[in-house]
C-alpha cells in the first residue's frame, strides 16, 4: 500500500486558512468541501460510505463475450498439453467435449472468474481512478510530518493473491484536500459524491485470443 498525505502552507492552495474552512464546512455539513469551477474534463466519484474513489460509477453485474475456442481455452489459458492421441482423448473427455469440437467456441460463462480478474485489475471504476491519481503529484509520503494533513492510499492487492486495485481516503477532509491539490495541479478533474443509494451499472469484458 502506498500512501501519501497533503503538504500545508507550503506557499500553494493548500494554506492553513482553508484548512480550517475545510473542518468547519465538513463539521458542519457532514460532507466534503469541494471547490470547483468550470466544466470538468473528467469527474472522479467519491463513494462516501467506502471512502472509495471511483472513475466511474460502480459496476454491480459483468457480462463476458469472447471469441476463445476450446483448442485455445485449454491449451493456451489453461496451458494443457497432450504427448499422443489417448491423452489427447483423455483431456478432451474430461472437458466433456469431442475432437471434432476444438474448434468451436466455449460459454463465455467458463471464463467468469478470469473476467473478474481482469475487470477489478484493469477496466474496473476502482481500478480506473488508481491510474488516473497514482503518478500525480499529490503530496509526500506519510510519515506523521508536522505541516502535513489528510491521507490517501493507492492498494494494490488487499492481501496476498487479491486482485483488488484502488484508491480510498481516510476521511472527508482529504476529499476536500484532493479537490484543492488537483485543482493547484491543473487537471480539470471535479471529484463528485455519489447520488445517496449510489446507482450502478452493467459492464460487457471482453476476453480475445
Amino acid at each position: 500500500m502506498d500512501r501519501k498525505t497533503f503538504l500545508i502552507g507550503a506557499g500553494g492552495l493548500l494554506t492553513w486558512p482553508l484548512w480550517n474552512k475545510i473542518e468547519l464546512f465538513t463539521a458542519g455539513f457532514g460532507k466534503p468541501l469541494l471547490p470547483f469551477e468550470g466544466t470538468p474534463g473528467s469527474v472522479i466519484w467519491f463513494d462516501p460510505e467506502s471512502l472509495q474513489l471511483l472513475d466511474d460509477i460502480p459496476v454491480d453485474d459483468i457480462e463476458v463475450v469472447t471469441d476463445y475456442t476450446w483448442e485455445y481455452y485449454i491449451t493456451e489459458h489453461n496451458c494443457e498439453v497432450w504427448e499422443n492421441r489417448r491423452e489427447k482423448r483423455e483431456l478432451l473427455k474430461a472437458y466433456g467435449i469431442t475432437e471434432k469440437q476444438l474448434g468451436d467456441e466455449i460459454d463465455p460463462d467458463l471464463l467468469y472468474e478470469h473476467a473478474i480478474e481482469q475487470f477489478v485489475q484493469q477496466d474496473c471504476p476502482s481500478a480506473g481512478a488508481f491510474y488516473m491519481l497514482h503518478d500525480l503529484d499529490l503530496g509526500p509520503a506519510l510519515t506523521g510530518q508536522k505541516n502535513c494533513r489528510g491521507e490517501i492510499s493507492f492498494v494494490d492487492g488487499e492481501t496476498p493473491g487479491s486482485c483488488y486495485r484502488g484508491v480510498t481516503v481516510r476521511d472527508l477532509n482529504s476529499v476536500s484536500l484532493l479537490q484543492v491539490r488537483l485543482n493547484e495541479l491543473e487537471t480539470g478533474w471535479q471529484i463528485m459524491e455519489l447520488p445517496e443509494g449510489g446507482k450502478s451499472r452493467s459492464e460487457v469484458v471482453e476476453i480475445t485470443m
